[in-house]
Protein backbone atom coordinates (compact mmCIF):
# COMPACT_ATOMS: atom_id res chain seq x y z
CA UNK A 1 0.00 0.00 0.00
CA UNK A 2 1.54 3.15 -0.63
CA UNK A 3 0.89 6.53 1.06
CA UNK A 4 -1.92 8.64 0.24
CA UNK A 5 -0.67 11.67 -2.22
CA UNK A 6 -2.50 14.78 -2.40
CA UNK A 7 -2.74 16.83 -5.98
CA UNK A 8 0.75 18.07 -7.56
CA UNK A 9 1.50 21.56 -6.00
CA UNK A 10 1.87 24.42 -8.92
CA UNK A 11 3.13 26.63 -6.95
CA UNK A 12 6.71 28.30 -7.33
CA UNK A 13 9.18 26.52 -5.27
CA UNK A 14 12.97 27.21 -4.48
CA UNK A 15 15.26 24.46 -4.15
CA UNK A 16 17.16 24.07 -0.99
CA UNK A 17 18.97 21.39 1.80
CA UNK A 18 17.67 20.64 5.29
CA UNK A 19 18.84 18.53 7.93
CA UNK A 20 16.41 15.74 9.36
CA UNK A 21 18.17 13.52 12.13
CA UNK A 22 21.48 14.65 10.63
CA UNK A 23 21.35 13.72 7.20
CA UNK A 24 21.01 16.72 4.43
CA UNK A 25 17.68 15.94 2.27
CA UNK A 26 16.64 17.65 -0.82
CA UNK A 27 13.99 20.08 -0.24
CA UNK A 28 11.53 22.98 -2.03
CA UNK A 29 10.20 25.44 0.10
CA UNK A 30 6.69 25.20 -1.01
CA UNK A 31 4.63 28.52 0.11
CA UNK A 32 7.37 29.25 2.63
CA UNK A 33 6.66 25.36 3.74
CA UNK A 34 10.15 23.20 3.25
CA UNK A 35 8.52 19.75 1.14
CA UNK A 36 11.44 17.42 1.78
CA UNK A 37 12.07 14.31 -1.37
CA UNK A 38 10.67 11.31 0.37
CA UNK A 39 12.93 8.94 -1.54
CA UNK A 40 15.79 10.37 0.04
CA UNK A 41 14.37 9.86 3.70
CA UNK A 42 13.36 6.72 2.94
CA UNK A 43 16.67 5.70 1.83
CA UNK A 44 19.13 7.41 4.39
CA UNK A 45 17.03 8.60 7.83
CA UNK A 46 14.47 5.75 7.60
CA UNK A 47 16.20 2.72 5.88
CA UNK A 48 16.14 0.19 8.22
CA UNK A 49 12.81 0.23 8.25
CA UNK A 50 10.15 -1.30 5.83
CA UNK A 51 7.69 0.57 3.77
CA UNK A 52 4.92 -1.17 5.60
CA UNK A 53 5.84 0.08 8.61
CA UNK A 54 6.31 3.37 7.47
CA UNK A 55 3.25 3.52 5.32
CA UNK A 56 1.36 2.35 9.15
CA UNK A 57 3.06 5.39 10.98
CA UNK A 58 2.10 7.74 8.45
CA UNK A 59 -1.63 6.66 8.69
CA UNK A 60 -1.91 6.09 12.26
CA UNK A 61 -0.62 10.01 12.28
CA UNK A 62 -2.59 11.34 9.04
CA UNK A 63 0.49 12.01 7.07
CA UNK A 64 0.18 12.55 3.83
CA UNK A 65 2.52 13.21 0.99
CA UNK A 66 2.20 15.70 -2.53
CA UNK A 67 3.43 14.33 -5.54
CA UNK A 68 6.58 16.85 -7.14
CA UNK A 69 5.96 18.67 -10.34
CA UNK A 70 8.09 18.40 -13.62
CA UNK A 71 10.33 20.80 -13.22
CA UNK A 72 11.07 19.84 -9.19
CA UNK A 73 11.39 15.91 -10.26
CA UNK A 74 13.47 17.34 -13.35
CA UNK A 75 15.40 18.73 -10.86
CA UNK A 76 16.18 16.18 -8.29
CA UNK A 77 17.20 13.86 -11.17
CA UNK A 78 19.60 16.36 -12.55
CA UNK A 79 20.83 16.80 -9.04
CA UNK A 80 21.26 13.19 -8.86
CA UNK A 81 19.22 12.78 -6.34
CA UNK A 82 16.68 10.60 -8.46
CA UNK A 83 17.45 8.32 -10.56
CA UNK A 84 16.98 9.15 -14.22
CA UNK A 85 14.01 6.94 -14.76
CA UNK A 86 11.94 8.02 -11.63
CA UNK A 87 8.75 8.44 -12.88
CA UNK A 88 7.33 10.85 -9.95
CA UNK A 89 8.60 11.53 -6.31
CA UNK A 90 6.64 11.75 -2.87
CA UNK A 91 7.25 15.64 -1.00
CA UNK A 92 6.62 15.57 2.27
CA UNK A 93 6.17 18.29 4.51
CA UNK A 94 9.39 19.30 7.14
CA UNK A 95 6.82 19.24 10.08
CA UNK A 96 5.88 15.38 8.92
CA UNK A 97 9.00 14.46 8.63
CA UNK A 98 9.94 15.16 11.67
CA UNK A 99 6.56 13.61 13.22
CA UNK A 100 7.39 10.61 11.07
CA UNK A 101 11.12 10.38 12.24
CA UNK A 102 10.55 10.92 15.75
CA UNK A 103 7.31 8.38 15.77
CA UNK A 104 9.42 5.89 13.84
CA UNK A 105 12.86 6.07 16.04
CA UNK A 106 12.32 7.67 19.18
CA UNK A 107 8.92 6.58 20.33
CA UNK A 108 8.09 2.96 20.23
CA UNK A 109 12.03 1.07 20.70
CA UNK A 110 10.14 -2.59 19.86
CA UNK A 111 9.71 -1.13 16.28
CA UNK A 112 13.55 -0.72 15.92
CA UNK A 113 14.03 -4.02 17.19
CA UNK A 114 12.01 -5.57 14.53
CA UNK A 115 14.38 -7.24 11.90
CA UNK A 116 13.64 -6.55 8.12
CA UNK A 117 10.80 -9.35 6.48
CA UNK A 118 12.01 -10.84 3.74
CA UNK A 119 9.26 -8.70 1.92
CA UNK A 120 11.16 -5.56 2.44
CA UNK A 121 12.50 -3.75 -0.26
CA UNK A 122 15.05 -0.53 -0.40
CA UNK A 123 13.20 2.41 -2.28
Amino acid sequence: KMPVFIPVDSTKSERTDTLLEGETIACFTVGGEKRLCLPQILNTVLREFSLQQINSVCDELHIFCSRCNLVQLETLKVLNILPPNAPSCGLITKTDAERLCNALLHENPERNMEPPSRNSFKV
